[in-house]
């Protein structure tokens, strides 16, 4: 396993290249709002490394990794 180096505000969670980003922000306990769970309505969207992705089909990227919660 890959192990990836991942901010998220005030936290420094442990993450694995290719792990889902809901997992993560589970695991870190950072609250993110789901509803459909599967990518289409849009709710659990933040950003990865300045990018809007959505955290229930994103994936943790290789290298450095800046997710932003709104």
């Amino acid at each position: 396993m890959k192990c990836a180096y991942i901010t998220i505000p005030n936290i420094v969670p442990k993450a694995v290249v290719d792990q889902k980003i809901s997992q993560v922000c589970a695991a870190a306990r950072v609250k993110v709002s789901y509803n459909c769970q599967n990518g289409e309505c849009g709710t659990c969207e933040l950003k990865v490394n300045g990018r809007k992705a959505r955290a229930c089909i994103a994936k943790v990227p290789s290298g450095k990794c800046a997710i932003t919660t709104n």
